[in-house]
């Protein structure tokens, strides 16, 4: 897993694209972001960051944050966010 550097491969880099349009936008300010994607199998892409519930291929951007563990930490909130929105609840348990 990278974490640090250029992009490596189509998925990474088209998680920049979409890095550099909002650091591109005139109201961009501190914000922060996390992009996600995720391809199916057939995707160019070698090296993964993550592979999705589904076996997909995938790959995260991370503009604004100090370290993973800060992104991680959105991340969670903001799926616990979504689980309740649709009425559900998000545990986490530990292993």
């Amino acid at each position: 897993m990278k974490t640090e550097g250029e992009p490596h491969d189509r998925l990474t880099r088209l998680s920049n694209v979409a890095i550099d349009a909002i650091q591109a936008d005139p109201e961009h300010r501190d914000d922060k972001a996390i992009i996600l994607l995720a391809s199916g199998p057939t995707a160019t892409s070698r090296r993964p960051i993550f592979w999705t519930h589904t076996g997909e291929r995938g790959g995260i951007g991370l503009m604004g944050y100090e370290n993973t563990l800060d992104a991680f930490a959105d991340l969670i909130i903001h799926a616990k966010a979504l689980a309740e929105l649709h009425g559900k609840t998000l545990l986490l348990m530990p292993r």
